[in-house]
């Protein structure tokens, strides 16, 4: 009984802080992944093993996880501070690439998109504060 709606489309982006980058090094190819530290977000799906695309096929590289939090605000912070290399919602870093807080890696392989939804009970009797609340969050998306 449930009401799904789609407020927007989002990818996941490989980044890290330029302080880590130039300890560390950059990456490449996705397969080098595996030979950096990396901050997971236990909420990706995948977990340590990252899917990238290049053209039609896509890439599946187990990354070194050097450490693991269960919220992309907090890998973010973890990225940002040199801990590792992140793969982090396109909205959650987007100001930060801008800034140049963090710099958008591997660029030329892509992450799928996926969708960002609002889930409520129902459509009658649907509370004006709801209502509103979903339409400025497809708006803050399309802004996106």
């Amino acid at each position: 009984s449930l009401v799904a709606r789609k407020l927007g489309d989002t990818s996941m982006l490989v980044c890290a802080s330029p302080d880590f980058l130039i300890e560390q090094g950059e990456p490449t190819r996705p397969q080098q992944l595996a030979d950096y530290e990396c901050v997971l977000d236990s909420n990706y799906s995948g977990g340590c093993h990252w899917t990238l695309k290049t053209g039609e096929n896509t890439i599946t590289t187990e990354v070194a996880v050097n450490l693991t939090v269960n919220s992309a605000r907090a890998a973010r912070e973890l990225v940002l501070a040199g801990h590792g290399i992140g793969l982090l919602p396109s909205f959650v870093v987007a100001d930060d690439i801008a800034k140049g807080k963090l710099k958008h890696l591997l660029s030329a392989f892509p992450s799928e998109s996926f969708g960002i939804y609002a889930v409520y009970p129902h459509r009658k009797h649907l509370s004006a504060k709801v209502r509103l609340f979903i339409d400025a969050a497809i708006e803050q998306c399309n802004r996106l």
